[in-house]
């Protein structure tokens, strides 16, 4: 009797699992939910309305300092402090937003990235350097483990895939 009650809900366990993982769904609302097999990420459709709370819900937003959504279009700009290099922070910042854009949302097709720099004898500061992705950029279907993995700030290939512009404030660092 107990190993049919155990065979019984071991079919069970394994014909929900296929079920889930076979299942696509796409609601529309403020937490979508994407579900296909292998990839069971929680997936949002961003608009105006819920761009700062969903933002805050996967990346540390200190270096955050504004934050806009133009239909596809989700432009970040992002401060350096003090404290660390731009380079370190580039490293750093850059994956977590890739991420998010491209991962973790069903509405964002470009990304802006625009790093800020507090110089030390102005009131204001200044823009270092500025990235514009794609989601259909070639290189993201490798993943976006490669930006945590590689020197991309270095190799003028990657600085092109990744549409880079470093300003002269850059170069003064």
């Amino acid at each position: 009797m107990q190993g049919l009650l155990l065979g019984s809900m071991i079919t069970l366990i394994i014909s929900l699992i296929l079920y889930y993982s076979m299942l696509q769904t796409n609601e529309d609302s403020y937490n979508q939910l994407s579900v296909s097999a292998g990839m069971h990420m929680k997936q949002v459709k961003l608009n105006n309305d819920n761009i700062v709370d969903v933002i805050s819900n996967y990346i540390n937003t200190d270096h955050l300092s504004k934050v806009s959504l133009n239909r596809d279009v989700l432009e970040v700009v992002l401060s350096v402090e003090d404290n660390e290099t731009a380079e370190q922070f580039v490293y750093a910042e850059f994956p977590q937003f890739v991420s998010f854009a491209f991962e973790r949302t069903l509405n964002i097709e470009q990304l802006k990235i625009k790093v800020m720099e507090d110089q030390l004898n102005r009131n204001d500061s200044v823009i270092i350097l500025t990235c514009n992705l794609y989601r259909n950029d070639a290189w993201l279907e490798n993943g976006i483990e490669q930006l945590r993995e590689l020197q991309w700030l270095i190799d003028p290939e990657w600085e092109q895939r990744l549409r880079i512009k470093k300003t002269i404030y850059w170069q003064q660092q």
